[in-house]
This record gives C-alpha cells, structure tokens and sequence, in this order.
C-alpha cells in the first residue's frame, strides 16, 4: 500500500498513537524527517532501511524506515513562561549589550571627562582669511559651557582674505577695515582661555591660527602650546563615524548626527562655537538615555 500523504502531529496522545498503529500495521515506512514530524518517532537501534531515495535538493540518498522500526521520541517539556525577573533580566543583558557598541562607551568617557572639568570648560571657534600657514584669524568667539558668551570680537588681518574663504563666512576686507587689530585682544584672549579646557571643533586648526596671527604681530606663541584643549571633531569621529575621505566629519555633519537643528549664522565663530557646544554636549549625553533605563530594570529586578 501506497504511503499517505504528510499529515499535521496530532497533539492528542491517544491520536498519536492510533497513528501510528495504523502505520506498523500497514507496514508504511518513511524517511527520519517525516518519522520525527508526523509520528514523533526516531529508528531504532540497530534498524536498517528497507530503501533510499535521492535528495531532490543534492545527489545524497537518505534512509526510509519502517515504522515498526522505529520508537517513540521523548514527550517534548512545555516550557513555562519566564516569570517577571526573568523577562527583565533578558532585557537587562540587551541593554547591557547595546551599552558596549563603541558609539555608546566613547560617549560615556566624553561624559566623564566633562564632569571631571566641571564648568572649567570653554569652546572657541574662528573664522580666518584662508587655509594657508600664513592666514589669519579674522572673527573669534568664546562661549562657556552652558552657551553664555564670553568673547566674540572681529579683527583686521594683516593679509588679504582669499575669496573662497569669504564665499564660506561672507566676510570682505571692507568690512574689517574699522575693526581692532589681534594685538588689542590679544592678552584678554589669553586670560579666558587659561586654566580652561578649551574645546575647539577642529583644534588642530584653530590652534595653528591662534599662533599664525600672534606670530605675525611678533606676540609670544607659547600660551597657545599650554592650552589644555579637547577636539570636538575627533570625539564625532570616535562616536558617528568620518563622513568623507580625509577621516574627518563637518560640524554640520556632526550636528546632525546630534539630532539638532543648525542655529544662527553658519561659519560665523559666534553661531559655530554655540553649536559646537550644543553638540558637545549632545554628544556627552549620547548613552545617558540607555544608562537610565538599564538603572530602572535594574530596581525593578532587585526589588522582586
């Protein structure tokens, strides 16, 4: 007699086994992956296929058995829903898991690292007459932790404005013309920024024009190499990711990845050192969300 066609496992024991009764008593045999889904049986030890058939997905033949061959697999254990500490546990070692992906710990030692400076932080940005060496700083702007400014003052180069650089800042030579020279400021600049952490989006940058424009006043340039400063560029690398094929990311790539909106004028120092505060910060607070949630299971587990 022919074998049947597959049916659904009976759940009802007294079926099952009516089943495959019916099976032996027919002498029907099938192949192991039918045996264990239908029948729940397995062959026996020590029993011999009474035939092969070839795969349909490869050249492998597999074994047919026949039922009488075969034994009853073990009854399969309900498993009990897991009880409330349990559920929170999985959804502790989730957090737990998620809280090690590198965007999450580089933003928890950005957070460490501006608790241990406490408000002794600063952020400055420039805006200057070009990319070159010589170029130097014609707008610069000083914001404290919490965004209250602390500097912003324009100042009148020495050199001229390359015209790509005032396509970015929109700032002529005209402008300027009235404007105090760097060696007015050049003391109260100092005076800010000492003792500070001075946070720069691209402090290589900054740096290098801090010390190009005192030079080209003849002005010390060691106090540039004292600052204590913290590239707010690198830490986005470190956390977001580079963005283009030098390894860096924009400020307003940055910004974004931030989940905030640009304010103000783009490329004045005022609006970039805000916003490069704002980021700063966003940034610190990348994981905190996560933190708080992973100490609320926690409670709730230690509680039961």
């Amino acid at each position: 007699m022919a074998n049947p066609l597959p049916r659904e496992p009976s759940a009802d024991p007294d079926a099952l086994a009516q089943l495959r009764q019916e099976a032996i008593d027919k002498q029907w045999s099938f192949g192991v992956t039918r045996l264990r889904s239908q029948y729940r049986m397995k062959p026996k030890p020590g029993a011999q296929p009474v035939s092969w058939v070839s795969s349909p997905y490869n050249r492998t033949k597999n074994p047919v058995y026949l039922v009488s061959d075969c034994v009853p697999l073990r009854p399969r254990q309900q498993r009990s829903a897991p009880t409330q500490k349990q559920c929170l546990a999985r959804k502790i070692t989730s957090l737990r898991s998620k809280l090690r992906a590198t965007r999450f710990q580089e933003s928890i030692l950005l957070k460490q690292l501006l608790e241990r400076a406490g408000r002794n932080i600063c952020v400055l940005d420039t805006e200057t007459t070009g990319l070159e060496a010589h170029d130097q700083i014609i707008e610069l702007a000083i914001v404290d932790v919490a965004g209250t400014p602390l500097f912003t003052q324009r100042f009148k180069p020495t050199v001229s404005i390359h015209p790509k650089a005032s396509e970015v800042h929109g700032i002529q030579i005209g402008a300027l013309e009235h404007s105090d020279g760097w060696p007015t400021h050049h003391h109260t600049i100092q005076d800010i920024l000492k003792n500070k952490t001075v946070a720069i989006f691209n402090a290589d940058f900054d740096l290098a024009k801090l010390k190009a424009t005192s030079a080209a006043f003849s002005l010390d340039t060691r106090w540039v190499d004292e600052l204590d400063t913290l590239c707010v560029m690198q830490w986005a690398v470190d956390i977001f990711g580079a963005t283009n094929r030098y390894g860096t990311i924009s400020l307003a790539n940055t910004v974004g990845e931030c989940g905030l909106t640009f304010e103000g004028d783009a490329h004045s120092a005022l609006a970039d050192s805000l916003m490069t505060q704002r980021a700063l910060l966003s940034m610190s607070e990348l994981a905190t969300p996560l933190e708080l949630e992973l100490d609320t299971l926690q409670r709730q587990k230690d509680a039961l």
